[in-house]
C-alpha cells in the first residue's frame, strides 16, 4: 500500500522527524539567546582556512566548504582555544562564500569572544544568532503539520 497504507503505518516515523527538528529548533534558539548574555573577552584569531568536505545527498556526491577560524582568549585567568564562530556552523557551497566569510576573521585580527562564564571553554564570536534555530523550527512545524493533516484527512487512501 501507499506511504499512509493500512499495513504500513511510517506517519509515525514522519512525526518523530518533525518532533526532532522542533528540539533542534528550540534548542538552538535558547542557547543563541543565552549567549547573548555570555561574558566579553579579548581574543586573537590563530587560524583561519577553509577546508573542503565531501557531502553525501540523495546518493549523490557535492563538495561543501568550511570556513575554519581558531581563536585564543582568557577567561578567568585560563586561555582557552575555541572554533565556534556562530549558531549553525560555516559551512558554504561554494569556497568564494567560505572565503568572503573569513575575510572577517583574518589570522591575527583582534576580536571579541563571548564565552560562557558558567563554563568558560564554550565561546562563539557571533552571539545571539537565531537562523538555524528558526529554520529547524519552521520545518519541524511544517512536517508535523502536514503529518496530521493527512492523518485528519484519512491517510489510507495515500
Amino acid at each position: 500500500m501507499g506511504l499512509f497504507g493500512r499495513r504500513r503505518r511510517p506517519w509515525w516515523a514522519f512525526l518523530l522527524i518533525g518532533g526532532f527538528c522542533l528540539w533542534m529548533g528550540w534548542s538552538g534558539i535558547r542557547e543563541s539567546r543565552s549567549s547573548a548574555s555570555w561574558s566579553p573577552a579579548e581574543g586573537r584569531v590563530v587560524s583561519s582556512k577553509v577546508s573542503a568536505q565531501t557531502i553525501h545527498r540523495r546518493g549523490a556526491d557535492g563538495i561543501e566548504f568550511k570556513a575554519e577560524v581558531i581563536y585564543e582568549y582568557v577567561a578567568d585567568g585560563v586561555r582557552h582555544t575555541s572554533s565556534r564562530v556562530r549558531w549553525g556552523g560555516e559551512n558554504f557551497l561554494s569556497r568564494e562564500d567560505a572565503e568572503a566569510f573569513l575575510q572577517g576573521y583574518p589570522m591575527g585580527k583582534t576580536v571579541t569572544v563571548h564565552y560562557n562564564p558558567r563554563k568558560p571553554d564554550q565561546a562563539i564570536l557571533e552571539n545571539g544568532s537565531e537562523d538555524t534555530g528558526v529554520l529547524y523550527l519552521v520545518t519541524g512545524f511544517g512536517v508535523v503539520l502536514v503529518v496530521l493533516g493527512l492523518l485528519k484527512r484519512g491517510a489510507e487512501k495515500f
